[in-house]
């Protein structure tokens, strides 16, 4: 960031935290959602910790709290995401189910044969 003073008045010169308001022509703060944004407080180019972008939905940051019961974080690319509509609750992928969805009919199913690395997490498959 690159700072010049002159008399009272503090300028700014690109930033994260910050964007300008062109109409206005002044620099003003991002929402706390938003590491960085632009054109309006709330346009986030990037999310703040423990803020992310919800898949489909662009330049919006959503607080981790927000995550409904039947989403999760992708840990590729940090966006959240639905579940498989199998899962009631998934975590790291849509189809790693923790909870299977029996109110749209989707019940565990277990294989005691079953010695995979889904069996070693707690992830469930889900029919």
């Amino acid at each position: 960031m690159l700072e010049y003073e002159s008399g009272n008045f503090t300028c700014f010169k690109g930033t994260e935290g910050i964007y300008l308001d062109k109409g206005n022509k002044i620099y003003k703060r991002c929402d706390m959602s938003c590491k960085s944004c632009i054109d309006d407080s709330k346009k986030c180019l990037f999310c703040n910790t423990d803020y992310f972008m919800r898949e489909n939905i662009e330049n919006t940051c959503f607080d981790k709290k927000s995550i409904k019961l039947e989403e999760f974080i992708d840990p590729i690319d940090s966006k959240i995401k639905n579940c498989n509509k199998s899962c009631k609750k998934c975590i790291g992928k849509s189809v790693s189910c923790i909870t299977c969805n029996n109110d749209a009919g989707f019940y565990e199913f277990k294989d005691p044969k079953d010695n995979s690395l889904s069996k070693k997490f707690n992830l469930i498959i889900c029919f």
